[in-house]
């Protein structure tokens, strides 16, 4: 069984990784109370990004002409480059 402090060294790797930053740079949230309910590591990291509100930012994959298109450029097709001959 990890101890408080050997489970929050484990979120913090992998809020880490998920999201950039370490815990610290983050809202505080019952993380105590997280680790007392029987979390796992994983649970207590998806527990502190939903409190920090990383999942509300997250953007939706996008292809690369949706990228385009963003930027204002066009798609192949507005270009003719599949025209039929």
């Amino acid at each position: 069984m990890l101890t408080y402090e050997e489970w929050m060294r484990k979120v913090d790797v992998i809020v880490e990784a998920k999201c950039g930053l370490p815990i610290g740079c983050l809202p505080d949230w019952l993380s105590r109370d997280t680790f007392e309910d029987g979390a796992s590591p994983e649970e207590g990291a998806e527990v502190c990004l939903e409190e920090a509100g990383f999942y509300e930012y997250e953007e939706p994959e996008l292809s690369d002409a949706d990228v385009l298109a963003s930027a204002g450029w066009g798609t192949d097709e507005d270009y003719g480059l599949y025209d039929e001959a």
